[in-house]
């Protein structure tokens, strides 16, 4: 409940912002929050099926210090659902139109869940503004391999998902959660996943799990800041077999959802995230 009413009040401060100009991407809006001045901007992507709100805490909190922007994905929340590709490619393509429109310089990408690979694309496409990738509770998992019965499960869970989604969706809910997240989360993130268009959620999804991000990573050869939480392990050897700089912080006691889950906790970690970026770039 305590979440529910923070979000509620930091909507309606953020709200009170004056109006900032309109981001459109491949002809679709892209809903976005903004706050803050600074020499660097922190860009927030959420995760499949949330939105910008789930950024609150942080927007409010680094916006003493920095240009804070928090978005929502094409496809989700108040953000548009016209657009004809919901690929990782054409996610990346919007953070570059973000990026370019509101002018953003010096900036610090911040992807939770499937926008881990999201940033990773943006990065690729162009790193010219960027000095900073940090994934939330994400690339935990990156050495398991590909099998036969692996791939038949995803595709059963993918053909099931369009079949039923509101019908699925709850059966997939346990990976999300930790046992000490509070229910008013849960409730929260499960309304957000229905509330979805089944069509884009699905597919986006799957392209996701198709996006080989490891791979672009080793070849942009930028360091991979990883805020996860503990309840699942992260394989950072894993990682770094693969070519990829790593550098892994770690949040104790919640789900997949840290930055609502134990926003000043995670704001610590990123904090020092930020202090080590900045070290970099000024070397």
């Amino acid at each position: 409940m305590k979440y529910l009413l923070y979000v509620a009040t930091t909507a309606c401060l953020l709200a009170c912002h004056p109006q900032h100009p309109a981001v459109y991407s491949q002809g679709v809006l892209v809903d976005y929050d903004e706050a803050g001045h600074g020499d660097t901007t922190l860009l927030f992507a959420p995760g499949w099926c949330i939105n910008k709100d789930y950024w609150a805490n942080q927007v409010l909190f680094f916006s003493k210090r920095y240009r804070v922007v928090a978005i929502t994905l094409p496809g989700f929340g108040a953000s548009g659902k016209n657009g004809k590709d919901f690929s990782t490619t054409a996610y990346g393509q919007d953070l570059q139109a973000v990026i370019t429109q509101l002018h953003l310089r010096n900036v610090v990408l911040v992807g939770h869940s499937m926008s881990g690979n999201i940033i990773v694309e943006a990065a690729a496409q162009n790193d010219k503004h960027i000095i900073g990738l940090v994934g939330i509770d994400n690339f935990k998992s990156v050495g398991d391999s590909s099998t036969p019965a692996g791939d038949s499960a995803s595709a059963a869970f993918y053909a099931q998902a369009r079949a039923d989604y509101r019908g699925t969706m709850p059966q997939f809910a346990h990976y999300l959660f930790a046992p000490q997240t509070d229910t008013a989360v849960k409730e929260k993130v499960m309304q957000d996943i229905l509330d979805a268009d089944p069509k884009i959620a699905v597919g986006a999804l799957e392209a996701g799990d198709q996006y080989n991000g490891v791979q672009k990573l080793a070849v942009l050869h930028k360091r991979l800041y990883l805020i996860n939480s503990d309840y699942t392990p992260t394989d950072t050897a894993a990682l770094r077999r693969k070519g990829v700089e790593v550098r892994l912080l770690t949040i104790h006691g919640t789900g997949h959802y840290p930055m609502i889950e134990a926003p000043t906790a995670f704001n610590t970690q990123l904090e020092a995230v930020l202090a080590d970026i900045g070290a970099a770039a000024r070397h």
